[in-house]
């Protein structure tokens, strides 16, 4: 399974007016000083996207530089706004029958993200084998 998550954060950061004048849905808003379900006090005013469903890690990445080239105006007012973005590519690692997946990203997508002033993180997540018999 392969999610992809890109999150935009800073303390200081008016979200609402960002997203507002920038006319932009995301999947998830906070904001700072908000209390989660957990008990805890966010630090950081920010939204995600998530992108899941895709087939292959190609799919994904297509889906992510489309995404990337569709929303410019949005990622050149976050520059401009200095706000950190972080993409950050969840997959999961099988266990003792499956091979480790290997990324390897093509030098255009990292551009991509270089120009873009956006972070890549990589998340491995196990996945649960049923019991063997």
């Amino acid at each position: 399974m392969l999610i992809a998550t890109w999150s935009v954060a800073e303390p200081n950061f008016d979200v609402d007016t960002f997203l507002s004048e920038l006319n932009f849905t995301p999947d998830k808003v906070w904001r700072y000083g908000e209390v989660t379900s957990y008990g805890r006090q966010i630090e950081t005013s920010g939204f995600s996207v998530v992108f899941e469903g895709e087939d292959s890690f190609e799919a994904v990445l297509a889906t992510l530089r489309s995404f990337l080239h569709e929303v410019q105006p949005l990622l050149t007012a976050l520059q401009q706004r200095r706000v950190a973005s972080v993409l950050d590519l969840g997959f999961t690692v099988g266990g003792g029958k499956h091979f480790t997946r290997s990324l390897r990203f093509p030098s255009d997508f990292l551009a991509l993200l270089v120009e873009s002033e956006i972070t890549l993180a990589i998340s491995a997540y196990p996945s649960s084998e049923p019991p063997s018999e």
